[in-house]
Order: C-alpha cells, then sequence, then structure tokens
C-alpha cells in the first residue's frame, strides 16, 4: 500500500521505513500524526496492535479538534472480526452512536436496564450474543453467548436530551471504557497474550483511573482485564525492585570485598613496612657491630704489629748483644793466645 500511495504521487509517512529502529519513536510519530493530511490505519488479521492503539489515539484526538483530517480505517485480506467501536466511541470528533455491550451485573443497574428495555418504554434492547473479538478464530477468540444491551436506536442518542447529558458527563469514561475494551478483545483474540494487557503508563493509569471511579459507566465487563494488568504491572514492577536489590546486593557485596581487599593490602604493607623497619635496624646495628668489630680487630692487628715490631727488635738488639758477646768472647780468646804459649814454653824448659 505505501508503495502504491507513492506511485500515485502521495506523501506517506510507513513507520517500518521511517522510524530508525533502536531510537526513540513516540516524538516522531506525534510528530507525523500531527502534520499529516490523513490517517489511514490498517487492521489484519490479528485486529490492533498496541503500537497501533497509541497511532489510533492520537489520529482521533487531532481529529477532535481539527475535524478535516479523516482517520480511515482498513481492512485488510484475513480481518473477519474488526474491533468494534473503532470510530465511534464517545467523543472523539464524531457523532455518538449506539454500541452492544454485555449486560452490567450490578442489581441496581440490571433493574435499570430492564425498566428502559420494558415494552412500554422500548429505550433499550436486550439480547443474547457472542460479542467479536479481534484476531483470528480461535478457541481464545469464539466467545459464548453472553446477555447484552444496547440502545434501541441512534435518534435516541441525537435528540433525547436527557441522555445527550449523561453522556457529556460520563464521556471520558466512556472513551477510556471504549479504548479498554478494544484492547481487551485484541487480547482475548490472541489466546490472552500477556504483552497484550494494559501497557505501563497512559493506557494504565486510565484503566486504574476508570476502575476507582467508574461513575456511572459499567465496568463489570473489563474489571478483570484491567486487574490483570495491574497485577502483571505490579509483578513487573516487583521483578524490577527485585533485580534492583539483587545488583544492590552485587555493587555491596563487591564494595566490602574492594574495601577488606584493601585494608589486607594495608596491612600487608603496614606488616612489609614493618619488617623493612627492623631489617633497616638490625641491619645498623649489624655494621655498627662490624664497624667495632673492625675496629678492635685493627686495633689488636696495630698492637699486634707493635708488639711484633718490638719484639723483632728486641731480637735483633739480643742477637747483636750476643754477637758483640761472642766476637768479645773470641777477640778475647785471640789475644791471650800468645800469652799462653810463652807459658806453656816456660814451663817445659824448667
Amino acid at each position: 500500500m505505501d508503495t502504491w500511495l507513492r506511485g500515485q504521487a502521495v506523501r506517506t509517512f510507513f513507520d517500518r521505513s521511517e522510524l530508525a529502529a533502536g531510537l526513540p519513536w513516540i516524538t516522531a510519530l506525534e510528530q507525523a500524526i500531527g502534520q499529516a493530511g490523513a490517517v489511514a490505519i490498517l487492521i489484519g488479521a490479528h485486529g490492533i496492535g498496541n503500537t497501533q492503539q497509541y497511532e489510533r489515539e492520537l489520529a482521533l484526538v487531532r481529529q477532535s479538534h481539527d475535524r478535516a483530517i479523516p482517520v480511515i480505517p482498513v481492512l485488510l485480506p484475513g480481518c473477519e472480526n474488526p474491533p468494534t467501536g473503532f470510530l465511534v466511541t464517545p467523543g472523539e470528533g464524531r457523532e455518538d452512536t449506539r454500541a452492544r455491550s454485555s449486560m452490567p451485573v450490578d442489581p441496581v443497574q440490571q433493574r435499570i436496564v430492564r425498566a428502559f428495555a420494558d415494552p412500554k418504554a422500548r429505550l433499550l434492547v436486550t439480547g443474547l450474543a457472542a460479542l467479536p473479538a479481534a484476531g483470528p478464530a480461535s478457541p481464545a477468540s469464539t466467545a459464548a453467548l453472553r446477555p447484552t444491551v444496547e440502545v434501541a436506536h441512534e435518534a435516541l442518542i441525537r435528540n433525547w436530551g436527557t441522555l445527550r447529558g449523561w453522556l457529556d458527563v460520563s464521556r471520558d469514561k466512556l472513551q477510556a471504557r471504549a479504548a479498554i475494551l478494544q484492547q481487551q478483545q485484541l487480547w482475548e483474540g490472541n489466546r490472552r497474550r500477556p504483552d497484550l494487557l494494559l501497557q505501563p503508563g497512559f493506557q494504565l493509569e486510565r484503566g486504574r483511573a476508570l476502575l476507582a471511579d467508574p461513575g456511572d459507566v459499567t465496568v463489570e465487563d473489563v474489571a478483570d482485564y484491567i486487574q490483570l494488568s495491574q497485577a502483571k504491572d505490579r509483578a513487573d514492577a516487583q521483578a524490577r525492585d527485585d533485580a534492583k536489590l539483587a545488583k544492590e546486593r552485587q555493587v555491596a557485596e563487591a564494595e566490602r570485598l574492594a574495601r577488606e581487599a584493601a585494608e589486607q593490602a594495608r596491612a600487608e604493607a603496614q606488616k612489609r613496612t614493618a619488617i623493612e623497619q627492623r631489617a633497616r635496624v638490625a641491619a645498623e646495628e649489624a655494621r655498627s657491630r662490624l664497624s667495632g668489630w673492625v675496629i678492635g680487630a685493627m686495633t689488636i692487628a696495630f698492637a699486634a704489629l707493635v708488639a711484633g715490631g718490638v719484639a723483632t727488635w728486641e731480637w735483633i738488639q739480643a742477637r747483636q748483644a750476643a754477637t758483640a758477646v761472642q766476637l768479645a768472647r773470641d777477640t778475647a780468646t785471640h789475644s791471650s793466645w800468645p800469652c799462653r804459649h810463652a807459658e806453656r814454653t816456660r814451663t817445659q824448659t824448667r
């Protein structure tokens, strides 16, 4: 369709080709719908998805301010059960029209329905019907017959002032209910996929507000869907909180281990510093002792050297003295020999 429209010289904004993957798309989509001259919403075999629901609401909000902007539903092949109330929800730029709804379960509301459906009044019509659900035929999308109620004729909506007043008072709630009911039908038609429950944000807040203050609007047929959406949101929030808490615990544990490692490193550093300090002190003491030993040894060696020198000198002196004595003896001996020889000669002559 996009190719065909472009071939007809129609400028198009096709999300699959215009929106970049991985980048914020809501702002671009809002700008495109705000500038478009017409909006066509394609409805296939699976009905309207979450993104199309958002596109539809943006288009209808713009149409409520600019009635010249057409919003066109395009039913594609395979769309056997188009979602009801697509362009007939109250106050969305078009005239209010009747829509079939399930019979309320509140006893008071049931009495009111019976009074207005009485043959004397004929303002409402009741019956049994399988309310349509979006999506292909399947056990999940084939609804059982349920009691229904609808306005007898659209002329009542246009001409009955009291009803118009009720619609005006409850218009926002009726719009919220219609949008939620359409999303519920999509959910039921797709085997109640969890991702088709009301999404957090605008959709869920609107459902929560409607459930908390429905006013005169019947919400029994959408209450379970809203409550399931709220339960899923709480479960998702709890899962996020648990994941956040687990991450915080991991970070705290990592910080604790880091602190312990740092403290251990400081303790080890202090221990090494103390050991090094003791080693330096011991080295200083060893050097001091070694210096003392060296000085003592040198002193002893010097004293020994001096003593050795003195002893050597004394020995030399003694040797010299002994030599002198021996020499003197030898000299004396040699000098006295002639006298002894003459004495012996005299003796022999006698």
